[in-house]
């Protein structure tokens, strides 16, 4: 019989392991040369959000929260050590997680959820280099990244539709 206990020691233990997933899809997206063809830095697919967005279907909001922390951390402090991109990373996933998730009780769809989290992601980090640069020019990145957070928010959103359903009936099977 399946109790509450059991359930809650899953979910720790799949909020783990989707953090690791994050902390790897992280690594890929900072290492993989997806955008390269265009001449735009700082460009990437933001492949490490889809575990913060699948955990916000299937596991829940503290749950999906802990996998955005768990891989900030990971992936600023261990792998790829840097006081800036910390900033950008904390201010880019805060915000992304909180618009996601006021998406998500307001019943967007999936996609549109995913969206959401894309686009403000790249806002939030457009904000902080507008701040530590101190100028407001650098905001007119945002006309590239915006598009770029459309798409790539679509086709993460796409993929956790997909993804979801199936792995729900993994995490609620009976033991």
């Amino acid at each position: 019989m399946r109790t509450e206990r059991g359930l809650q020691t899953k979910k720790i233990a799949l909020t783990a392991l989707l953090a690791a997933f994050a902390a790897v899809l992280g690594y890929i997206d900072a290492i993989l040369p997806v955008f390269d063809f265009l001449p735009l830095p700082g460009v990437k697919p933001g492949l490490a959000n889809f575990a913060t967005l699948f955990a916000l279907y299937l596991l829940g909001a503290p749950y999906a929260a802990a996998v955005s922390a768990l891989r900030i951390l990971l992936v600023n402090l261990l792998l790829f050590p840097s006081p800036t991109a910390l900033v950008f990373s904390v201010c880019g996933g805060a915000l992304s997680f909180f618009v996601m998730l006021v998406f998500k009780r307001l019943s967007f769809h999936q996609i549109s959820v995913s969206v959401a989290g894309a686009v403000s992601h790249n806002f939030a980090q457009m904000l902080a280099a507008t701040v530590m640069l101190s100028t407001p020019k650098i905001f007119s990145y945002f006309a590239i990244l915006f598009p770029v957070g459309i798409l790539t928010g679509a086709l993460l959103g796409l993929l956790t539709v997909l993804i979801v359903p199936r792995a729900a009936k993994i995490v609620r099977k009976p033991e």
